[in-house]
């Protein structure tokens, strides 16, 4: 049995194999953790929450705190023991975190000292069995230090055997509006997961990976991260997002691969460091939650370093869409900038139209996926789960078209479509025009009912170092937009509302919207 479980517990393996080489490097410390001091770790952590809190396969346990190395002894605890692990976004407000809590019902709580004030009311929790802070010291009795928890002293553990079907973690969906959703993602999906990436990516125990991502989130933990560690590399972790320190880590630490959002490539890319910077060891770049404009992508490409946008989504993995990014050069990659790939290795894709029906190539439908890697529905949300499943196929919401060599675009979100006199309009190609108009940043487009067309496009726009010419920017969009797809209104803001994650947040756009309306008025 104890051999049974050794091999099944794939991301133990490094550990074995090759137990000195350093897996994470905390940046922010100074700490190098090799894959034997993580898994020393996670046996300790691991013995703390069988033993003394009596948890065991299917118990839950949480982190609410900034990307730590706790989030990896969790991860790896998952693996010894079969519990599943859920990180909440530090930055929602008690009473979403308070909901979150109460769906999933951890029993056990690890968070940095910059959530203290949350800790009485947590304490109150009937579920909760144990609070530990992480780099910090406690400030309500009972509540665990950290580093203390692991120094206990406890017999070795049973061994276990999780099925590929049990829940690993609940990953919350980066929606754009209302409260996340809790998506089950299996052992099977995760390790199917490394599996596409290390073989479409050709990712290797020679690469070296930085955290750019939050780790309450899919990209953070399932894109390069986890993979990277299936396969022995080495990721580096660093709190802050500062451009500066980044650009000096890209360059100290030979970064060879990363994922980010599109804001944070444009930071990097504006700083006056990029231009100097050594990024030679850099082999790419893809970008995760929505598309990255084509002037950004410029500044990398025009520097040789390969970036392409990417597609994927907590439910179906995440990665499942990207270009074959060491087999593509920079010339193919300024020429497909807009394209999101082709399927990942284990993908298997189909657009369908409003009945379900395949769509002939080059027409717009649904994006849908099958395969291993997919979800295994939304925890306590039967409903929500059926409505995103039909026969085996995950229903993304997503609006793409596929061109005859099989690369495929995204055009917009089924449910952002705009219908303006009956024609279907999608976001994407109006916020790409307005961005290529010279002194513009980032753009927004969104519906708004109207009486005689249904629906018109009103647009933000986000200028750059200097104004923009409301006139220049109208005449511009005359000449390249048809009338149906030119925005009614255009708003000038310091920048457009976006979850934490990056993605545009619809209901925070409403809310300013209707603000920017009372003020004009007043």
């Amino acid at each position: 049995m104890a051999m049974e479980q050794e091999y099944l517990d794939f991301f133990s393996f490094q550990a074995r194999w090759n137990g000195d080489k350093t897996a994470i490097y905390d940046y922010d410390t100074g700490a190098q953790y090799t894959y034997r001091e993580m898994d020393a770790r996670a046996d300790r952590l691991a013995r703390f929450l069988v033993h003394r809190l009596g948890l065991k396969r299917g118990s839950c346990a949480a982190i609410c705190a900034r990307n730590s190395i706790a989030h990896y002894d969790m991860f790896y605890v998952s693996w010894k023991t079969g519990i599943t692990i859920t990180t909440y976004n530090h930055m929602l407000k008690p009473e979403e975190i308070a909901q979150l809590m109460e769906q999933e019902r951890p029993e056990a709580l690890l968070y940095d000292a910059a959530q203290e004030d949350r800790v009485e009311e947590w304490a109150k929790l009937p579920y909760l069995k144990a609070l530990a802070v992480l780099h910090g010291s406690p400030s309500k009795a009972g509540v665990w230090e950290y580093d203390a928890l692991l120094a206990q002293d406890l017999p070795p553990l049973p061994p276990v055997r999780p099925d590929p079907e049990d829940c690993m973690m609940y990953i919350h969906t980066g929606g754009s509006t209302g409260l996340p959703k809790a998506s089950k993602m299996s052992y099977r999906a995760v390790v199917s997961n490394c599996i596409s990436e290390i073989i479409s990516f050709g990712l290797s125990y020679r690469d070296v990976g930085y955290q750019f991502l939050p780790l309450f989130h899919t990209g953070g933990w399932n894109v390069i991260n986890l993979p990277l560690l299936f396969c022995g590399g080495k990721m580096v972790l660093k709190r802050d997002l500062d451009p500066g320190e980044i650009l000096r880590l890209l360059q100290q630490e030979r970064v060879t691969v990363g994922v980010s959002v599109p804001t944070i490539y444009a930071i990097l890319a504006e700083h006056p460091d990029f231009a100097s910077a050594d990024l030679s060891a850099l082999r790419w770049l893809i970008v995760g939650a929505a598309p990255v404009r084509q002037k950004t992508l410029e500044k990398y490409l025009s520097r040789g370093i390969k970036i392409c946008n990417s597609f994927g989504m907590t439910e179906a993995g995440p990665n499942n869409l990207s270009l074959p990014m060491d087999m593509t050069g920079v010339e193919d990659l300024r020429k497909r900038w807009n394209s999101v790939g082709k399927p990942l290795c284990l993908n298997e894709v189909q657009i369908v139209d409003e009945d379900g029906a395949p769509v002939a190539p080059g027409e717009a439908g649904e994006l849908c996926f099958r395969g291993p890697l997919l979800f295994s529905g939304y925890l306590n949300q039967e409903e929500e789960t059926r409505n995103v499943w039909h026969d085996g196929w995950l229903h993304t919401g997503d609006i793409a078209r596929q061109d005859s060599d099989g690369y495929l675009y995204v055009v917009g979100r089924k449910k952002n479509m705009i219908i303006v006199g009956g024609e279907n309009i999608f976001p994407v190609e109006i916020e790409e025009c307005i961005t290529q108009f010279d002194g513009v940043r980032e753009a927004c487009v969104y519906g708004v009912p109207d009486d005689y067309w249904g629906e018109v496009p009103h647009a933000l726009v986000v200028a750059g170092d200097g104004p923009v010419s409301p006139e220049a920017l109208e005449a511009h969009l005359r000449r390249h937009l048809s009338g149906a797809k030119r925005p009614r209104e255009i708003h000038f803001v310091d920048s457009i509302p976006r979850s934490s994650v990056g993605k545009v947040d619809y209901q925070k756009i409403r809310e300013l919207v209707k603000q920017l309306k009372e003020d004009h008025h007043e």
